[in-house]
């Protein structure tokens, strides 16, 4: 039996002085802040301008939830379960204390006392963490931080993000944040079932099961206690059964002609369905049920190489940065369905979940295994100095304990990174970042015990022993895996043409969103106008910069000459500036022998601003967008220079089969054909067709082959804008 309390609950709140404020009615899952909008007391277009920075007044402010419930039965045993609380919290049930957490990252699970049939009442508190700041001493070493307003963020286990980004509004909020639900305490239950492949062919795959069985009835042995695990994918079925020796167990299965699991454009997405049962003598006591994929990944890393390996096959990957969805996170399942289906069209084979971000959902993770897509997860770390005080640490092992039980059986789930950009803010601090109990310690000792088959990765970047100068920096240029972020300047600089980096996880370019999407978070009479707070606000930028704005005009300028004053051709030249530039990144790096992959950032906004999204927080499709989709194509065909001024046709095959293509390379204005032929691909290859003589030319060129479209255009800026835009307008005839 299952009690959802979802829905709406009664929410007071009291200031800083202790002084009560109001009730007002709230709802489950939610944040404060979305109620105070619904009850009049924060402006209901909070993204509009400056709005959202008002929600700041009430992140001193403590709440308290109330609600009743009912329960018929009062003999039996129950617990209430909270999926998200954010963040410091104590539970009540019947005035009595349960239970506290101050995690807003995972679950929290409490055994209730004997309910009383009838109405009871659960009540949560929830202190302010603005509040809780003031008692913690940020020392110089662990008030490091890249990006985020406020140095605490290294002491509460909230997403970094929620205390200002350069993506993110600051938006410390309060609430629970996802669903609450009271249910009955079985007599005997599966509190764990976990499947791993160890290895894997056509012919056999083999796969250890994991147990661990909760009851009421410890006592286990001789009992005719017996498990049974049963499988099946279409027509591929087995079946295994054992004596249950203890609570705990494991058994190894043979599956014979498996079907396996593979990432999109190299096989099928099989999944198991997968079931464990607990007899008696016979008698069924409980069973649990998980979809599973039969495969094997590995990421293979070292000072020289960074790749993966799927099911034994080195493969090139390339995709996206996942980040939040909103600032307010009880809101991420509305934009969840959207979200998942960009990625999906994007043509992305792996998505990077960024550690300032929270953990996703299995709904998230259910879609990534269902289309192919890899995840790297990083755990919620990100670009600060993070407590490592025992109770700190003792909290971020109950925590990644969770995470991992939580994620670890889906097929998708291709490997566990330590933090985002830890290692590289210490190693720039002259602090070696080896010395990190967390990501050196607590987070691999996690992954071992609980996922001991998935890579670990210290840091994105890691900076490992040999590439920390000591006493100074680190050697960037020669990590195999790296942000390339750098100056940001011409997309085509030595800078993003001539690095080392085997593997690009981070990588991105500046655009405007359009003038319809700046409409509805940038006042009327600001529009035209860059220098406002506003702008600087939405650029995204905590700290009253505008240099988001100016690195935008800027980018203009390094292709156009001129920035032009009226927000129409801004965004549009804008656009154009970032999708030339992701078009070029992706596909300089494919047609790269020594390259194995790009995650590029980002592909969506998680609120209303001027970003390197390529799909604005309103589902706005930047330019960018559609050249993404274009040189993501598994099969694609692309002119790179080289470094001599050569401009060479290259043919790339992602795919596990060879292709036979016939290519077309016709100047987009006169029509003349430059290469014309037919070429075979062979499988996972990288093919230099021919080289084209274009000299410095301007001209737009279009390349048609029977899997897709591609477009290069010549020359080098300055260029007119005019012509640009129309060479733009025949391009996207074709998407």
């Amino acid at each position: 039996m299952k009690i959802s309390l979802d829905g709406k609950w009664e929410l007071s709140y009291r200031n800083l002085d202790g002084q009560e404020c109001g009730v007002i009615s709230a709802t489950v899952p939610g944040n404060v802040e979305l109620d105070l909008i619904e009850n009049g007391l924060l402006p209901r277009d909070i993204f509009m301008g400056e709005n959202i920075v008002l929600a700041e007044k009430y992140e001193t402010y403590e709440w308290t939830y109330t609600r009743n419930f009912e329960v018929e039965d009062e003999s039996k045993d129950y617990r209430i379960r909270f999926d998200g609380v954010d963040t410091v919290a104590e539970y009540f049930v019947n005035g009595e204390k349960i239970g506290s957490s101050k995690n807003m990252l995972v679950e929290h699970v409490f055994s209730l006392p004997k309910l009383k049939k009838g109405s009871n009442e659960i009540k949560v508190v929830i202190t302010p963490v603005a509040l809780l700041m003031k008692d913690k001493d940020i020392s110089l070493r662990l008030g490091l931080t890249w990006c985020a307003k406020d140095r605490a963020q290294g002491f509460f286990r909230k997403p970094g993000h929620a205390f200002g980004w350069d993506i993110m509004p600051r938006a410390i909020s309060a609430g629970i944040w996802k669903s609450v639900s009271v249910e009955e305490i079985p007599e005997h239950e599966f509190e764990r079932f976990d499947m791993t492949t160890y290895s894997v062919n056509k012919l056999n795959a083999s796969v250890l099961v994991d147990y661990f069985i909760k009851s009421k009835n410890f006592v286990m042995r001789h009992r005719g206690y017996t498990v049974k695990v049963e499988g099946e994918c279409g027509e591929s079925k087995f079946a295994f059964e054992q004596t249950v020796g203890d609570v705990c167990g494991s058994l190894w299965i043979n599956i014979p002609n498996p079907k396996i699991w593979t990432i999109r454009n190299r096989g099928q997405q099989n999944l198991y369905t997968v079931k464990i049962t607990l007899y008696r003598d016979g008698q069924k006591l409980c069973c649990k049920s998980m979809r599973f994929g039969v495969r094997t990944i590995k990421l293979h890393y070292s000072d020289d190489e960074f790749y993966f390996v799927l099911n034994g096959e080195k493969i090139y990957v390339n995709g996206t940065n996942w980040v939040p969805l909103n600032p307010y996170h009880s809101l991420d399942k509305d934009k969840l369905p959207y979200a998942l289906n960009k990625v999906k069209e994007s043509g992305s084979n792996i998505v990077r979940c960024w550690g300032g971000n929270v953990y996703e959902s299995d709904e998230f993770f259910d879609f990534m295994d269902e289309n192919g897509i890899l995840v790297w997860q990083d755990f919620a770390f990100g670009c600060s100095a993070y407590s490592q005080d025992e109770s700190e640490l003792s909290e971020i092992k109950d925590e990644c304990k969770k995470v991992i039980r939580r994620l670890r059986n889906h097929a998708s789930l291709a490997l566990w990174s330590g933090d985002n950009e830890n290692d590289a803010m210490y190693a720039r601090a002259g602090i070696d970042p080896n010395l990190s109990r967390i990501s050196r310690e607590i987070l691999p000792q996690a992954v071992f015990e609980h996922d001991k088959e998935r890579t670990y990765l210290p840091s994105s970047p890691y900076v490992s022993k040999t590439n920390f100068i000591k006493g100074g920096s680190y050697d960037y240029t020669n990590c195999p895996e790296f942000h390339l972020w750098g100056a940001r300047d011409y997309y085509k600089s030595d800078f993003y043409k001539t690095y080392n980096a085997k593997f690009v996880s981070e990588m991105g370019y500046h655009g405007s969103v359009s003038v319809e999407s700046a409409k509805k978070f940038i006042p009327h009479d600001e529009l035209n106008n860059r220098r406002t707070p506003s702008w600087a606000l939405h650029s995204t930028d905590n700290h009253g910069s505008i240099h988001r704005v100016v690195l935008m005009e800027t980018q203009i300028r390094f292709i156009f000459g001129d920035v032009p004053e009226d927000i129409e051709r801004f965004s549009l030249l804008s656009q154009i500036s970032q999708a030339e530039a992701y078009k070029f990144f992706i596909e300089h790096n494919r047609c790269n022998a020594k390259k194995t992959g790009i995650i590029w950032w980002n592909l969506l906004d998680g609120w209303p601003q001027f970003s390197d999204a390529i799909i604005d927080y309103y589902g706005g499709e930047k330019l960018a967008y559609y050249n993404v989709i274009r040189s993501q194509n598994p099969v694609l065909m692309m002119i790179d220079p080289d470094e001599n001024g050569n401009f060479t046709l290259w043919g790339v095959n992602d795919t596990p089969n060879a292709v036979n293509e016939k290519v077309t390379v016709t100047d987009g204005d006169t029509g003349e054909v430059l290469f014309s032929g037919e070429v075979e691909l062979l499988p996972d290859s990288k093919t230099a067709i021919t080289t084209l003589r274009l000299y410095s030319k301007k001209r737009l060129l279009l390349i048609n082959y029977e899997n897709g479209f591609n477009h290069y255009i010549s020359g080098y800026p300055e260029y007119d804008a005019d012509e640009y835009i129309r060479w733009y307008e025949i391009i996207n005839a074709k998407k």
